[in-house]
């Protein structure tokens, strides 16, 4: 991450579709039976979009998508990715528009041109330096792409999101975006 001029860049390389053999990037066996874990939401942050999930046993490189319209201004000062086993990765993007709203599958390519947010495998923290925040306006859509990977034997579920902590408008903060960086076709020979 960079802040340059009060623009946060931020620069996402994701490897996807890993050998599961390798034990790179594979979620660890949740045990015998599926299982669902509900995130605990830390103090000062607020749900900005979830997706519930299912799995069955050894189903790999799965998307799934949410879109949502938001409903009121907001100004963004923390992100917070819950990415249970079985996340791969989250990337959150906004549009303007949308004919599609709610839950559909999807491709890695289902993504609208401005980016918003991005996550791997961990449920890190981001928080942006006093005084600085992303802008979401009422009536903008937001889209939610999960990369879902289960190399065990047993289904597995959850719920992946992202939460958000806000400051009021009133405090005025400098606005911060997000932008995809690199290329969108790689040929490996």
């Amino acid at each position: 991450m960079k802040l340059l001029g009060g623009v946060l860049l931020l620069s996402l390389a994701a490897s996807c579709g890993n050998d599961p053999a390798s034990g790179v990037d594979a979620p660890v066996n949740p045990g015998d039976d599926m299982q669902i874990v509900d995130a605990e939401i830390p103090a000062g942050y607020e749900p900005l979009i979830m997706r519930t999930w299912t799995l069955t046993g050894a189903q790999r490189d799965n998307y799934q998508c949410r879109r949502i319209m938001i409903d009121r201004d907001m100004w963004i000062s923390g992100f917070k990715a819950v990415a249970p086993v079985g996340t791969h990765h989250t990337v959150l993007t906004v549009s303007e528009n949308s004919t599609q709203v709610g839950d559909y599958p999807c491709s890695a390519s289902s993504l609208d041109t401005k980016m918003l947010y991005a996550s791997g495998t961990a449920e890190e923290v981001m928080n942006f330096p006093d005084g600085y925040a992303v802008h979401l306006r009422a009536g903008q859509y937001i889209n939610l792409n999960l990369h879902l990977y289960n190399g065990s034997d047993v289904a597995i579920g959850g719920e992946t999101g992202v939460l958000v902590k806000t400051v009021d408008a009133s405090t005025q903060p400098k606005e911060v975006g997000f932008m995809f960086g690199g290329t969108t076709s790689l040929s490996i020979p």
